[in-house]
Parts: structure tokens; sequence; C-alpha cells
């Protein structure tokens, strides 16, 4: 049990990091402003967690607007 409450306030640590749209403009290759845009950002910092929603969110969306489906 141990081990696997380890793994969990690791993972909550990670989870619980920011992320900064510098960063990501400068590992992705894409626009700041871009990445704001699409997925609909108002603040320059966010945790991992949140950026893993607003992208999944994005990707639905996307995925909708290509299949014809309107949400």
């Amino acid at each position: 049990m141990v081990r696997s409450e380890t793994d969990k306030n690791v993972k909550d640590e990670i989870s619980n990091q920011a992320v900064n749209l510098d960063f990501l403009e400068e590992n992705t290759g894409f626009p700041k402003e871009f990445i704001k845009k699409e997925l609909l950002l108002d603040e320059e910092n966010l945790d991992l967690d949140q950026l893993r929603l607003k992208m999944l969110n994005y990707l639905e969306q996307v995925n909708l607007e290509q299949s014809g489906v309107q949400a």
C-alpha cells in the first residue's frame, strides 16, 4: 500500500504543476496566441490537469466538426 500511496502523491504533484504558455509555444512550435485561441484559454499559466481537459475538449470538438456533427 505504501507504494500505491507514493505513486498517487507523485501523480497528484505532477498534475498540479503549472504549464506556461511560453513553454508550450517553444516546445510545440505553435504561436502562443494560436494556442490560447484554439484551447479557449484566458490565462497564461494552467496546471497539467487543466491543460489535458482543454486539449481533450478541443480534440473532441475538432473530431465532431470533421465528422459533420454539430455540438
